[in-house]
């Protein structure tokens, strides 16, 4: 392993998974952060000590690997969370989308049977490089990500408006029947 590998891997790989992660969340995951730290102490040995060298990139490119990982699946599950209440809303689904529902459908479930091969890579690699897995989530998160970008903001504030209106009519309505049943059951029994 040669420290080059380490700052292409952290260029290439980890930096654009993390700022998406971040833009995505507003914030820095703690586990993200403890990665990193360990990572960082491991180049400071390496730097510091000769005879430690080789063995301390290791161990960081293992962190930069594991930061990595946590922040796709992070990003995956995020990105999977909102676009499953998009699937789980029939209304959403039928009259805030700019897609047909079987479109939005479809990309789930594709987004879900790539999160499942991710996993599977993921567990028949443990202990091994996790590059394939890592880039396998950040796929399904990439799926997930477009079904929530064919939602329209402006269609569902309308749902939303339209859906408040409907509520308020059928309360309304309920409680005034509610009414106009008891007046008409109060003045049979007056009778």
């Amino acid at each position: 392993m040669k420290e080059l590998e380490l700052y292409k891997f952290h260029e290439e790989t980890f930096k654009p998974i993390y700022a998406d992660l971040i833009a995505i969340l507003g914030s820095k995951p703690e586990q993200i952060a403890f990665e990193l730290e360990a990572a960082l102490s491991h180049i400071a040995v390496a730097k510091t000590n000769d005879e430690l060298y080789e063995k301390n990139i290791e161990k960081a490119y293992g962190h930069l690997q594991r930061a990595s990982l946590d922040a796709v699946k992070i990003m995956w599950l995020e990105y999977r969370q909102r676009s499953e209440k998009i699937i789980l809303d029939p209304d959403m689904r039928a009259f805030a989308s700019k897609a047909s529902e079987s479109e939005l459908i479809t990309k789930f479930q594709k987004a879900e049977q790539t999160a499942r091969s991710a996993r599977k890579k993921e567990l028949n690699n443990t202990g091994n490089d996790p590059s394939a897995s890592i880039s396998e989530y950040y796929e399904a998160a990439q799926l997930f990500s477009e079904i929530i970008t064919l939602i329209d903001p402006e269609k569902v504030a309308k749902l939303t408006r339209f859906k408040s209106k409907y509520k308020t009519k059928e309360v309304v309505i309920s409680f005034l029947v509610g009414v106009v049943s008891s007046g008409v059951v109060s003045f049979l029994l007056a009778k």
